[in-house]
């Protein structure tokens, strides 16, 4: 017996398939409840005589589909239509059309059965309708459908939510399946999904021509058996096999109440899932909305970009513009999917493994807020709902909660921390959020707050000014730290900001001076450490910046204190004169006096050696009542003598003034004179040696003769000189004036 390309081999009561070559094609044979006496084939089952009864199986799947009691027989044929003969009597064996078949199948949950056999059968032979081959596939996804659903009702949940997945099945269908703690308040829906899930089984039940009115749907057998009409009565089939009821209204296969609430007002609700057995279902759920996730997320981005190239287009009204409304629409119902799927697998991780929740919630996700938020909050899992709220972009909320928390003194969320680095995760753009959450922190610790702002981030030029306007609100403190900032780290070179520095720093030295600490101005008082600190970090900005107005800092000062200050700040102006006054007469401090004009002379010699004889003039003529200064200006002259001028020193000087204590100034300024003067004739004679040299080279080219005969041609072009004005090179070379560049040029390259 052979069915298609196999053949079947026959040994005691096992059957092999075989190929054409011989060798097995199967791993497993037919195993009979006895030894086959015969063995006939009809499409797609073989058929089996055995001592007392007929065998029916399925060829693919070997199953046992149909025993008929016929214990005489005998012989039997091969084809769609069976005849069995025993000594005395001859059965027809008619089968069932298929459609009713895979009904039968399906109606005794032998789902694996009816898919095996609609894979077996021509699609014409199941719907003697336009596109059978459609309408096949769509039966055989629904049959694996109600197979899916029928595990999941067995606890058997890997294999159900594979086929689920598998079949891509709305998550819906597969979401109410589970209790309300999981499922929450999804609704079924009224109509049936555009991917073709939850059909009506009974749309697909088969009511085509080559249906047989007497078809009964309690009826499981693929053959039924017709006595013909000259042999003795046939024996009765098994009474255990589903017959047939006639009827001449179409039956609608059981199944269909399935999905039809009509057919059965009050359903009879699935059974309850709880403890371990819920703890496994969810797991499996896990995995199927995982694979969805993805899915779902890549469709969003699809229809994201084609509405954004649509609007690029500019596309028109009319047909198009209809077209965009069902983009829409399809657009908001995948995105309803995609909120259901993230909202109930966050709540399957709550139920097994919380730990995954903080990941779910801190990539991009489409949880639905509302009710993520009152599980969360009742689960106590804050640090998962401050990423809910960052992911949604509902900032605000989640600063409320972090500034609530971090006020508290217990709890992984208390202190100033989780609330800073919040904030230096967000943008310019919510800048007003950030000044206005980072009042508190501020307040509780300043040191760390000002972390929010002394970043990479909010180095833009448009926050500086509203940044420090709410630090200076907020501390004085805080508004110097965030100006040394924003001038001497970020480089901002902004007059306004360089006077507010220098103004806070002023006011800083004031403060502390009037809360009780000694101000001195002199060289030798002691001044407290803190106002130490603040006036060398005052002087050391007013002598280093170049951006702020010194009038506008002078203005300030008080006029019997901060003395080196001023001086810097006069300086600034041009005021030297007054500028060395004070550190002659009021700071008493002579080397930082000398110390002022070297940094003037390093800078610019002609306008230092102007400085030296501006200190000289304040140490012999004061503008006070203070007496010259000749030993001061006696040490100046002994060590910047050279660099000032003797006639200027002399007319200045006391007549008083004893020569011994000049010897060390003259000496230094005639070693100087004659150094310059030395200098001078060498450089002189250097000149002169050059001018000679080149007089003689000059000389020398001059007496040379180049001869310009009718046959000299010009190296670079390769033409008769001629009459032609024309250049010499020291190597003889003659070449055209004109090519004389391009030769120089290329002499140029080549070295």
């Amino acid at each position: 017996m052979h069915g298609g390309s196999d053949r079947n081999l026959h040994a005691a009561d096992v059957s092999i398939f075989l190929g054409l070559d011989g060798t097995p094609t199967r791993k497993v044979g037919i195993e009979w409840t006895g030894i086959p006496e015969e063995m006939g084939y009809s499409y797609p089952y073989v058929v089996a005589i055995l001592p007392r009864h007929v065998e029916v199986r399925n060829i693919q799947t070997q199953t046992l589909v149909q025993q008929i009691e016929l214990p005489s027989a005998r012989l039997l044929n091969q084809g769609k239509l069976l005849y069995i003969a025993s000594a005395t009597q001859i059965w027809r064996l008619t089968p069932y059309s298929f459609a009713v078949q895979v009904d039968q199948l399906v109606e005794k949950n032998e789902f694996e059965e009816a898919i095996s056999l609609l894979q077996q059968i021509e699609p014409i032979l199941l719907e003697n309708k336009p596109h059978a081959t459609t309408l096949q596939e769509e039966k055989m996804r629904t049959i694996r459908n109600l197979h899916a659903h029928y595990l999941f009702q067995r606890n058997e949940f890997d294999a159900a939510l594979a086929l689920f997945q598998e079949l891509d099945t709305d998550p819906i269908e597969v979401i109410q399946m589970y209790p309300p703690a999981i499922s929450g308040r999804v609704l079924k829906p009224s109509t049936p999904s555009e991917d073709g899930l939850n059909h009506n089984y009974s749309d697909y039940a088969s009511d085509g021509p080559d249906r047989d009115p007497d078809d009964d749907r309690n009826n499981s057998n693929p053959w039924s058996t017709i006595v013909n009409p000259w042999s003795t009565p046939a024996t009765e089939p098994r009474r255990d096999s589903l017959t047939i009821t006639a009827s001449t209204n179409r039956v609608p296969s059981v199944l269909s109440t399935w999905f039809n609430p009509q057919h059965d007002p009050q359903p009879t609700p699935p059974r309850e899932l709880t403890g371990q057995v819920l703890e496994e279902a969810i797991n499996y759920l896990i995995r199927f909305l995982t694979d969805r996730r993805g899915k779902t997320a890549k469709l969003l981005y699809q229809q994201q970009q084609q509405q954004q190239a649509a609007q690029s287009s500019g596309r028109a009204l009319g047909a198009k513009a209809s077209k965009e409304k069902d983009e829409r629409e399809k657009m908001d119902r995948v995105a309803e999917v995609a909120k259901l799927v993230d909202t109930v697998l966050l709540k399957a991780y709550m139920m097994t493994n919380d730990a995954l929740v903080g990941p779910l919630l801190r990539v991009q996700n489409s949880c639905d807020v509302e009710e993520c938020e009152v599980l969360l909050l009742e689960k106590k899992k804050y640090k998962e709902l401050v990423d809910l709220y960052n992911g949604k972009g509902l900032h605000r909320k989640s600063l409320e909660l972090l500034s609530k928390l971090g006020q508290s003194n217990e709890g992984p969320l208390r202190g100033c921390m989780p609330t800073i680095m919040y904030l230096q995760r967000l943008g310019q753009e919510h800048l007003d959020i950030i000044l206005e959450y980072s009042e508190w922190v501020l307040r509780t610790a300043p040191e760390e707050g000002m972390k929010i702002f002394i970043k990479d981030a909010m180095d833009d030029q448009f926050s500086h000014a509203r940044v420090l306007a709410h630090l200076e609100a907020t501390s004085a403190d805080l508004s110097i730290i965030y100006l040394e900032h924003v001038i001497l780290e970020l480089g901002d070179e902004t007059t306004e900001f360089h006077n507010k520095l220098a103004g806070a720093y002023l006011d800083k030295v004031l403060q502390e001076m009037m809360e009780g600490s000694e101000g001195a101005e002199g060289e030798g008082n002691d001044f407290p450490s803190a106002i130490s600190e603040s006036r060398s970090r005052l002087i050391h900005f007013l002598n280093e910046s170049l951006h702020y107005w010194p009038a506008k800092i002078l203005a300030r000062l008080q006029l019997d204190g901060l003395f080196e200050e001023r001086a810097v700040l006069l300086s600034r102006i041009g005021q030297h004169e007054q500028a060395l006054a004070i550190y002659v007469f009021r700071l008493r401090n002579y080397r930082m006096a000398e110390e002022y004009c070297n940094r003037i002379f390093r800078d610019d010699p002609d306008n230092g050696r102007r400085m030296y004889l501006i200190l000289l003039r304040v140490y012999l003529k004061p503008s006070t009542k203070e007496p010259p200064l000749v030993d001061a200006a006696l040490e100046l002259l002994s060590r910047h003598g050279a660099h000032i001028d003797a006639e200027e020193v002399l007319a200045m000087l006391p007549v008083t003034t004893r020569m011994d204590g000049l010897f060390p100034f003259f000496e230094k300024y005639v070693r100087e004179t004659n150094k310059n003067r030395n200098m001078n004739l060498v450089v002189k004679n250097l000149l002169e040696a050059e001018r000679l040299q080149v007089q003689e080279q000059w000389v020398y080219y001059r007496s040379r003769a180049v001869k310009i005969t009718e046959d000299r041609m010009c190296p670079q072009c390769n033409r008769r000189i001629g009459n032609s004005v024309f250049a010499v090179f020291p190597t003889g070379a003659v070449v055209h004036y004109s090519c004389k560049e391009k030769i120089e040029k290329t002499q140029w390259k080549l070295t």
